[in-house]
């Protein structure tokens, strides 16, 4: 129950950061089509990037990059049930597992050094509510690099 409240107090913070990325979380009528692939992410040496239809791009620098966490929830398919947080200290990134690019996006996240393999396992094979860490960047030079 508490990680359920966790994860809904995550949502609500996140739509009130002015960032707007929890939008797809409200409940649809079951005969409108999830929204997740209306999202789209990528990278580039620079940054990783998040375009939603309604808002305008949001984006973290590697360099910010504090944490990358997979949180779960057991509302599927009514609402997005994976979701990717990429930490940083002025806020986070947050992208559904099916926005277009996320395979994409998680293949770079797993090349920093640390990233945690079974966590990811774990996180997938999750069916409640749920938050798992599989990269907390060191302390000292963050050592990012992008392929």
């Amino acid at each position: 129950m508490l990680l359920r409240v966790c994860f809904h107090v995550v949502i609500a913070l996140q739509r009130g950061t002015g960032l707007g990325i929890f939008n797809f979380f409200h409940r649809k009528k079951q005969s409108e089509p999830m929204p997740e692939s209306s999202v789209v992410v990528g990278f580039d040496t620079e940054k990783i990037w998040c375009r939603r239809p309604d808002k305008p791009e949001q984006s973290l620098a590697w360099p910010e990059l504090t944490s990358v966490v997979i949180g779960t929830g057991d509302e599927g398919p009514l609402a997005p049930d994976v979701l990717f947080i990429l930490g940083a200290n002025a806020g986070a990134l947050v992208f559904p597992q099916g926005a277009a690019g996320s395979a994409e996006v998680l293949r770079q996240l797993q090349s920093l050094p640390g990233f945690d393999n079974e966590t990811v396992i774990k996180a997938m094979g999750c069916t409640e509510t749920g938050f798992f860490t599989c990269w907390k960047k060191p302390p000292g030079p963050s050592g990012i690099t992008t392929n």
